[in-house]
């Protein structure tokens, strides 16, 4: 059974498919078949995209330089360096214990007690610096994150 409803947008205007030659999308079976076939498209649209940005990446990455001009666009990316430092805590805590032990003061003022704990990079450099073991410690309590990377593709004001 087939109920006859007639789809119209806000302000009552015709909604008409901005990919075809004026089809106007006015009935139930007709969005369905359009909402299906976008589905398809963006999945398809989005991976092409992710292929495209990756190939972009890859020639920033080769280059070793991660923004580009380029007829009109600027093209900007993340290099594969970047990222966030994660550091290994119970690892760090070793740094109380080892011979010679880190004062706990200095402990104290590289890692800073909050809601969770955050190690200042150039504290934890300095203390490394002090003495091999502690350096040894700290590298291997010291990680990084792999960001994620995208590229950014926007028209240069200007350029025309």
């Amino acid at each position: 059974m087939s109920t006859e409803i007639v789809l119209r947008g806000r302000d009552d205007e015709w909604l008409v498919d901005p990919f075809s030659d004026g089809l106007v999308v006015d009935q139930l079976a007709l969005a369905g078949q359009w909402l299906d076939g976008w589905k398809e498209t963006s999945r398809q649209g989005n991976a092409f995209a992710r292929a495209l940005k990756d190939a972009v990446l890859a020639q920033m990455d080769a280059q070793a330089k991660w923004t580009f001009h380029e007829g009109g666009w600027l093209f900007e990316g993340a290099s594969p360096a970047s990222g966030t430092l994660v550091w290994d805590l119970s690892e760090l805590e070793k740094l109380l214990t080892c011979d010679p032990p880190l004062p706990q003061e200095r402990y104290d003022e590289m890692v800073v007690a909050t809601v969770s704990h955050k190690v200042k990079a150039n504290e934890a450099n300095r203390i490394a610096s002090a003495n091999p073991e502690w350096k040894r410690i700290i590298d291997q309590a010291r990680g990084r994150r792999k960001a994620t990377r995208d590229v950014q593709v926007r028209w240069e004001r200007g350029a025309r």
